[in-house]
């Protein structure tokens, strides 16, 4: 877990949300649930390139897992907008 939440976060670094999502999904694909780590990277990654909206959708699906929301999502979110 903790060398695919890398890879998110360095792709959202590098501002490329489609990588991180590939990750993202490549890290369930192979039977790892994702944190709250995982979680926030992603939606940074989106918030960073101007998807807020995919963003919101993402931290949306938190509310079914037990990855919780934190307060520098939400800022990742608020600077985004």
């Amino acid at each position: 877990l903790f060398s695919f939440n890398t890879a998110i976060n360095v792709a959202a670094k590098m501002d490329d949300d489609e990588l991180a999502l590939k990750f993202f999904e490549e890290m369930r694909a192979v039977g790892f649930q994702p944190d709250a780590h995982s979680y926030g990277s992603l939606v940074d990654a989106m918030c960073r390139v101007g998807k807020v909206e995919l963003a919101l959708s993402v931290l949306e699906e938190t509310r079914g897992s037990t990855a919780k929301q934190s307060v520098v999502v939400w800022n990742s979110v608020l600077d985004a907008l």
